[in-house]
């Protein structure tokens, strides 16, 4: 990998997933962000580059403090990149993990923060089809929003046999699991799930294959005890409108 991609120098590997490789990059004015290096399949064709110009388009739109924004693309580049704002914080899988769950006051108000960020891309017609905990940044005790929108540009079938676009299990709506379009409500499913596990430190939907664990959110048997019974309520109900 080159140390330069464009006008950016590359510092650190900060990450790396089914669109592509993200990096720790340095502009000249000397300000960082995460530039996430596309994969030869995303953008393979003029087809696919168009798309994913079409859709940065609208994904620049987007301005929310709870929302890594796109500062920069060339998705007509020999190297296609997408750049974005960088949050120099553990993801909130890590941040389980290492620092354990969010409690309280906190958990309530990474749950309304959250939710204005999927609202908030929304807003601008593009929905996120990834949120999970490793999609979301924390930033002292604020989540950020990351990845939103790019898994559109990948919908050409011929990619998603590869299982670039299969996503994590847990934390995809039931009606993508059969086939179906994402809607906003399947965000909303992904935003439930991905609060449940910031407040009990497990999936809602638990652990094992992938299948079965496919299987129980099909079924809709989510576990969400443990949770303030508020909390567990409203992420029910949020679960359960999202598939219906």
């Amino acid at each position: 990998m080159p140390r330069r991609v464009g006008e950016y120098e590359l510092l650190a590997k900060l990450g790396e997933g089914g669109m592509g490789v993200v990096h720790l990059a340095r502009r000249p004015g000397g300000e960082r962000l995460a530039l996430k290096i596309l994969r030869p399949a995303i953008v393979g064709d003029d087809e696919a580059r168009s798309r994913l110009a079409r859709e940065v388009a609208s994904l620049q739109r987007i301005r929310s403090r709870w929302v890594a924004e796109i500062l920069d693309a060339d998705p007509w580049g020999e190297v296609p990149y997408v750049a974005t704002r960088y949050v120099p914080g553990l993801s909130v899988h890590d941040h389980v993990v290492e620092e354990g769950v969010i409690e309280g006051d906190d958990l309530v108000w990474f749950a309304g923060c959250l939710a204005e960020g999927v609202a908030s891309v929304h807003a601008c017609g593009v929905l996120h089809r990834d949120i999970k905990p490793s999609n979301v940044l924390m930033e002292g005790r604020t989540p950020i929003l990351i990845d939103f929108g790019l898994a559109r540009v990948a919908e050409d079938p011929k990619l998603t046999r590869t299982g670039y676009l299969l996503g994590t299990p847990g934390y995809l709506a039931p009606e993508i699991l059969y086939g179906d379009d994402a809607t906003e409500a399947s965000d909303v499913h992904s935003w439930a799930a991905t609060v449940a596990y910031a407040g009990l430190g497990r999936p809602p939907y638990g652990r094992g294959p992938a299948m079965a664990i496919m299987d129980r959110v099909r079924r809709g048997e989510h576990d969400l005890r443990g949770l303030p019974p508020e909390l567990a309520r409203l992420l029910a109900s949020e679960i359960g409108r999202a598939h219906v």
